[in-house]
């Protein structure tokens, strides 16, 4: 689908808001639910401070972000190249994605499709220090998962070790 030309002026009149998908995650069945509500509670708050337009929202819950095989995930990826829609916003980069290539990779389909993705609570501007704080951020992200798995298996091989 050919995505329209970006429009020229956002500020002085109202059709030039930015309209928005947002989307929310948590991890596991172990983790409470209500992670939802306050993700989008603050989403909503930082939307409306900014003038953005929520045209959707998106959830994924009990679902790690070490992978893309999140079904609210991929409906909101199908659903951006369809839609108009300016941004992204999520409450944190680590709700978007916890895995390195796929981050920059969705992240980079969303800029060919003219789409932002803004984190509530992190810098995300275009300046060259926001684009190497992002990339740290995701890649740090990344790490965090990958090591945790690697210390609940070394937990799991020691206690199956002490029975």
């Amino acid at each position: 689908m050919v995505r329209k030309k970006k429009r020229k002026n956002k500020t002085t009149d109202r059709r030039f808001l930015k309209r928005v998908f947002i989307y929310m995650r948590y991890s596991s069945n172990m983790q409470n639910p209500m992670s939802i509500d306050a993700q989008r509670r603050i989403i909503k708050d930082f939307c409306k401070k900014q003038g953005y337009i929520i045209e959707k929202e998106f959830v994924d819950e009990a679902k790690s972000a070490t992978t893309d095989d999140r079904e609210a995930f991929q409906r909101m990826m199908k659903e951006a190249r369809q839609t108009d829609i300016d941004a992204v916003v999520v409450h944190k980069f680590d709700r978007f994605s916890r895995n390195m290539k796929d981050a920059t990779t969705y992240e980079c389909m969303l800029q060919k499709m003219g789409i932002e993705l803004v984190s509530v609570t992190e810098p995300n501007d275009n300046s060259p220090v926001s684009i190497l704080l992002r990339n740290i951020m995701f890649s740090t992200s990344d790490y965090f998962s990958r090591n945790l798995a690697t210390e609940v298996q070394k937990g799991k091989k020691e206690a199956a070790y002490n029975c």
